[in-house]
Order: C-alpha cells, then structure tokens, then sequence
C-alpha cells in the first residue's frame, strides 16, 4: 500500500473544525451518491469527492461517519462502501458504535462488517457481526414477513435457534413491530414451545401487547417448556399482565402424563461438517436426558464404509454449549453447520446399513444411541434409505437446467468445504511421475510449448480418473451430502452446483471443469511437497558436509 503523501499526514494534525466537518458531511453525501448502484442523475465520479475527504483528515472521517449515521437506509451501503474505498481505519472506532448497537438491517449489518474488516483486519468484532449469523437473521427475517404456517414456523426456530440473543431479537423485529402479522407470532410461539426454543424477549412483549386469548395461550405454553430462569420471569410477568387486564388463559384439558419408560425431548440439536475428497464427513447430534442432563453423539461417518469414529457423552448444559461454540467456530478448519434433526439421524441409519452390508460391527455405545436419537427421527421428510432410493436433498433441490448459469470451479474450491478436494495419492501417482519426468527434461522448449506439455498431461490424467467408475460413485454420492450441507447452511447456488456436478459424475463421458481442476490442484500440491521434500534433503547433506554434486531439483516420488 502506498505511504500516505506528506500534506495527508498535515491534515491529519490539524483539529477537525465545525465548518470542516460540515463541509466534509456534503462530501459524504455526494460519496454516497457516487456508490449507489444504479447511480442516480447528477452523480459525479468518486475521485475528486476521496481526495477532499483524505485532505480534511480527521474532520473528513468525522463527516463521513457522521453522515453515515444520519443517512437514509438505502444510503447506508453506497456509504460503506465508499468508506472502504477510502481506506482509512480511522473510521474504524465509529463503525464499531454501529456494531455494537444491531439497529441496523441484517443486510447492512453484514456491510458494516465487511467495511470494518476491509479497513482493520485485526479489529474484534462482536459474534452478532459473524457473516454466518447474519445470514440466518436474514432469512428468518424474510420467513416472518410473509405468511407463516406451521412448517415454515419450524423453519424459522431452526434459523435462530443458537443466534445470539440480539440477533434473535433482530430476526423478529419486523413481524413484532407495529403493522406487522399477529398471526405469524402466535404460529411462531406455538412452534417454539413444542421444540424448547427459548423466546426471544422481543416475542414475549409483543404477545403481551395483542391483549388476546390466543396470545395468553401461547405466553402459557411457552411458560410450560421453558428452563431459563429470566425468560420464564418474563412469561410469568406478561401472563399476570394479561389476567390483571382482563384477558384469561384458555384452561385445556390435561394430557395424561408420558410413562416413564417413554421421556420427552424438550432440547435438540444436531450438526454436521461438509464431505470431505474422500467422502469423510461429521455428526454431532445432542438431546436432553430425564431428569436433566445431555446426552451427546460424535460420529464420523465415511460413504460406502460405514461407521468409521464413534463416541457419546454425557454432558451439562454449560459443557454442551461450549462444545458446539467451538463445532461451528467461524475459525475452524471444519466447515459446519446446523442441519434438522431428522437427516442426522437418517445419515446414522444409513451409515448402520453400510457398515452392516461391508461386513463391519457396530462400535460400543451405538445401539444405545440408536436407541435415545430414534424418537428424533423424522421418516416423512426423511424416509429410511432403500438400495437405489434419490438422496433427500433431490427433493429440496433443483440443479441448473440446461442453459441457466453455472459457477466456475474456482468458486467452489474457495470454499472451506472443499479445500481437502484432492484426489487420492496412490491413484494420481503414475500421472505425477509423468509431470515430474516431463519438469526434468533435459529438452529446451519454449515456454508456451511447455504449458501446453502441462496442460495435456493434466488433461490426459483427469480422462483416464474420470473412467473409474468407482471413484465417480463417490464423488456423486459426496458431491450429494455436500450439496445438502450447503441447502442447511442457506447456500443454494453451491447446492444447486453441488447437484448439478453430482449429475455430471454419474453420468460419465467427459470429465467436467469441476473434475479437471481437482486433478490440476492434486499434481500442484503433490509437486509442492516433493519439492519442499528435496530442499529438505539437499539441506540435511550441507548440514553433513557431503561433496557436493548435481542432483535432482524434484525427489522421485
């Protein structure tokens, strides 16, 4: 990055003057008009209105901060970004107000968050900022704004589940405000209390001010399932509000009360990480326990294997809690994320029927698991797999149809679930010892000749991969359960791709762009790691003081 010219660093000293920082305020709204797409008539370009603001110094970050926050919602993006164009982390400890306050949308919230990394990489942002949840606030957002039923309900409690608690409330904020649907909050709340989601205190309040018999009904069924302490406080409270007003819980009929043999389930949850280039992937999959306590699985399962890790546990509420922090931890090298609790439990029974047809026992602890996670199967959406039966995913999912657009293969290898993407070492092998023989020649070639060598090598390996029908079956049936992970996790261009690749494979023929990138990325990083091998080497015979001589620039394989 260039050094900050001398006059900049003037600026920068000088006090930030009322008359400054207003004038830099009308800049800023000229910036914002620059940024916003389409521009509207009369926008200017950027350039001149960047340099009046760096040559303000702080009263230029002052009125562009300032601005900010006075400006309409639409303008709060185009400003953002011009902020970031701006590059001065200045604006940093102002944006992070804008941070720590959540008024914002969803959308904008991401943008702030963006905007602050873009100018301070190492500055702490608060979890409610973590893209991830930003995008689940989203989409639980959009659910509450049109007509919500039942399953949509579930849908939603699923979403904000394990948000953090401002960013539940933020999901809500639209459908508790004034204008917004009564109704989508009694099938909500309903929803709630049958899956033990606690309520946000946002829902509780805006219960209590409908005044009416079916949201005192719905206050009194999330009393009944709740354990925290505060929110049942709350519901308590709002209820005896309520009946001081005149508006009466509706007395039900009591249930007969559950065997002891049959406990309910009032908490669960379950994860899981993306597949990974041999079909590997994780479940963890938690439930509470009568009278207290959780129980938890951890399970690592292998397509057309099996069963290949297994463990339970017996853990507190606090424990649990802790685990799945550090499960779907942004920072992980696992990509992760929440999935419903029926597909769980349908990948463990797949797995069971793997394991049993390979031959394989079942590892200890789990035909009890089986036992205390089958109440949490659900065989409508996710019915026991059948030999040839379509993965669930197919009927959630729709790949691309011919002519509609595709995502490059570089796309889905930035993501994190497909950075263990390569393919097998012993079976690239021979063509790795074709790429090395051909870097060794002694043959001087031009460069372009010597790319096109490259390129047909490469070539040549991914057509003779893509004829082992085995391996493609893997990739489908992986290229499926990842195709699903991206669906749970709100991502549905990658599971569209996913679905679409999964397609390709099965199908044969020639192998697609997708499948030549993943042998083109196998050869770089095995020729890297017999590169860093030989230096290595050739270092430890300096080390012992051997006559020197001319070796090999590549260590055979």
């Amino acid at each position: 990055m260039a050094k900050p010219s001398r006059s900049r660093k003037k600026a920068k000293k000088r006090a930030a003057s009322p008359e400054d920082i207003e004038r830099a305020r009308r800049v800023a709204a000229g910036l914002e008009a620059s940024f916003t797409l389409p521009p509207p008539p009369g926008a200017l370009a950027p350039a001149p209105f960047l340099d009046e603001i760096r040559e303000l110094g702080e009263a230029g970050i002052k009125g562009m901060t300032d601005h900010l926050a006075a400006t309409s919602p639409q303008g709060r993006v185009p400003t953002l970004a011009a902020l970031r164009e701006l590059a001065d982390a200045g604006a940093v400890p102002a944006l992070l107000v804008h941070a720590r306050a959540l008024r914002w949308p969803p959308g904008d919230l991401a943008a702030l968050g963006e905007t602050i990394r873009a100018l301070e990489p190492e500055a702490e942002l608060p979890a409610e900022l973590e893209p991830g949840a930003l995008e689940r606030t989203s989409r639980a957002a959009a659910r509450l704004a049109g007509e919500l039923n039942a399953r949509g309900a579930g849908e939603v409690c699923d979403l904000i589940r394990d948000l953090p608690p401002r960013l539940r409330e933020l999901a809500l904020r639209g459908a508790a405000a004034e204008g917004g649907r009564p109704s989508n909050l009694l099938v909500l709340a309903r929803a709630m209390a049958e899956r033990g989601v606690p309520p946000p205190v946002l829902l509780i309040d805006a219960l209590a001010s409908l005044e009416t018999k079916e949201a005192a009904g719905a206050l009194a069924g999330l009393a009944g399932g709740t354990a925290d302490k505060e929110t049942g406080s709350r519901l308590r409270k709002a209820l005896y509000r309520l009946r001081s007003r005149g508006v009466a819980v509706e007395e039900k009929e009591k249930e007969a009360p559950a065997p002891p043999s049959a406990p309910g389930i009032d908490f669960a949850v379950a994860r899981i990480s993306a597949v990974d280039g041999l079909g590997r992937m994780m479940v963890w999959i938690a439930r509470s326990l009568q009278p207290r306590g959780r129980f938890v699985v951890e399970a690592m399962l292998r397509r057309g294997h099996g069963v290949e890790d297994f463990a339970t546990a017996d853990l507190g509420a606090k424990e649990l809690r802790e685990v799945f922090a550090r499960i779907g931890d942004p920072a992980s090298h696992l990509a992760t994320c929440e999935i419903p609790l029926g597909y769980a439990v349908w990948l463990l029974q797949r797995a069971q029927r793997e394991a049993e047809r390979e031959g394989q026992s079942l590892p200890a602890g789990f035909t009890r698991a089986k036992l205390l996670l089958e109440p949490l199967a659900d065989p409508a959406a996710f019915p026991p797999a059948a030999p040839g039966e379509e993965h669930p995913v197919r009927r959630l999912v729709q790949a691309p149809g011919p002519g509609e657009p595709r995502l490059e293969p570089r796309e889905l290898f930035e993501q994190k679930a497909f950075w263990s993407w390569l393919i097998e070492e012993r079976k690239i092998l021979p063509h790795l010892r074709t790429l090395v023989d051909s870097l060794q020649s002694k043959v001087v070639v031009e460069e372009a000749q010597r790319r096109a060598r490259l390129e047909r090598i490469v070539s040549d390996a991914a057509g003779a991969l893509f004829a082992d029908g085995a391996l493609r079956g893997r990739m489908e049936e992986a290229l499926e359960d990842n195709a699903f992970f991206f669906h749970a996790s709100g991502q549905a261009a990658l599971a569209r791709e996913c679905l679409a690749l999964a397609g390709e494979m099965g199908a044969g023929g020639e192998p697609p762009a997708f499948f030549r990138e993943m042998v083109h990325l196998t050869l770089s990083v095995l020729l890297d790691r017999l590169a860093r091998q030989s230096q290595a080497a050739g270092k430890k015979e300096e080390e012992r003081g051997a006559p020197g001589g001319q070796g090999s620039i590549i260590a055979t394989p």
